[in-house]
This record gives structure tokens, sequence and C-alpha cells, in this order.
């Protein structure tokens, strides 16, 4: 499984707009059998985080690939204040499996 958070910075005032870009990706994302979880999460400081889980790496990278996910960072590159911040894993369910 495949486990990508991603922390980014935004002025206040744009963290509705990106909200609902992300909210669009979120759904993208999920209508995707190979993605397991999607969340968004903020607070009042202009901080998004998201976190994504993938049964797989290669289902991970076909998303970065896809049309949605590079609309999805034209929409907010421009919004951010700093670069975003990004951590993934790879790691097995709880079975043991990849």
């Amino acid at each position: 499984m495949k486990i990508v958070t991603i922390t980014s910075t935004f002025d206040a005032v744009d963290v509705a707009q990106a909200r609902t870009c992300l909210k669009a990706a979120q759904s993208d994302a999920l209508d995707s059998d190979e993605c397991l979880k999607y969340e968004v999460y903020w607070d009042d400081n202009g901080k998004i985080f998201i976190i994504h889980m993938w049964k797989t790496e290669e289902a991970f990278n076909a998303y970065r690939t896809s049309e949605t996910f590079g609309q999805t960072i034209e929409r907010l590159k421009p919004l951010m204040t700093s670069p975003p911040e990004s951590l993934s894993w790879n790691v097995p369910d709880l079975d043991g499996t990849a």
C-alpha cells in the first residue's frame, strides 16, 4: 500500500478556493478502485493537509500522471504561499501484503 501526505499553506482568503479544488480531485481519485482513501483537513491558519492511500505505488504513480492531478496542481500552485511538503511510505496491509 502507498500512503502519501501533503501539507500546503495558503493565504486564509484562498483556503475555500483550494478546498473546492481538492474536493473535485478527491471525488475523481475515489472513483478509482485503486484509491483507498483521500482525505483533506485544514486549520484556521491556511494549512491544508491531504492524506492519500493507494493499493499500490503503481496506482499512485498513474494518478500522479493523470489529467485530474495535473489540473489540480495547476489550480493550487498559484494559491500556495510556500512549496508543499510531501512524505510517502510503501507499507504492508495488516495481513502483511504490500
